[in-house]
Parts: structure tokens; C-alpha cells; sequence
């Protein structure tokens, strides 16, 4: 019969008036922990994906919006190069 791996954790306790540590120890099934750790990483991929996701989404509307101003500066040097009229009609960023 195959005996299956534990993990340990122990700790020394030294409760108020004992004269000696009081020592616990927690055996568990290294299968379970095996279980858990896998549960969690999967979660934690999961999670690190979506914020991936999210943070290049960000980024991409940053520069969407903040380059909104030079968009309408080229349309209307467009504009202007076309007509006779050589001065531009709108507002903008110095």
C-alpha cells in the first residue's frame, strides 16, 4: 500500500500560566492543497487576461481621444489646400 505525500504545518504555542509550548500540527492530504493551488491559478490567469484586456482598451481610447485634436487639424489642412481660401476656420490646441 502506496502511502500518499502530506504537507505539515506545525506551530509552538505558549498559552498565559503553562509551563511548557504547546505544539499543533495540521496533516493534510498534499492532493488537496495540489487542488486548491489549481483552483487558484486558474483564477488568478483568468483575472491577469480581463485586467490585460481592460488596460489595452484604456490605452487604445487614450490615444483615441487625446489624438482627436490632430484629426481635425489634418481634415482641415485638407480643407484649406483645397479651396482659395488658405486660413483655417477652427479652434485649436497650440
Amino acid at each position: 500500500m502506496a502511502r500518499k505525500a502530506m504537507i505539515v504545518y506545525e506551530s509552538l504555542l505558549l498559552p498565559a500560566g503553562a509551563s511548557e509550548p504547546l505544539r499543533l500540527q495540521v496533516n493534510v492530504d498534499s492532493s488537496v492543497v495540489d487542488a486548491v493551488l489549481r483552483t487558484f491559478n486558474i483564477s488568478l490567469v483568468v483575472s491577469l487576461v480581463l485586467l490585460a484586456i481592460a488596460l489595452t482598451g484604456a490605452a487604445a481610447l487614450q490615444v483615441a481621444f487625446g489624438l482627436q485634436p490632430m484629426s481635425r487639424l489634418r481634415r482641415a489642412l485638407c480643407r484649406a489646400s483645397d479651396r482659395e481660401n488658405r486660413t483655417l476656420a477652427a479652434q485649436f490646441p497650440d
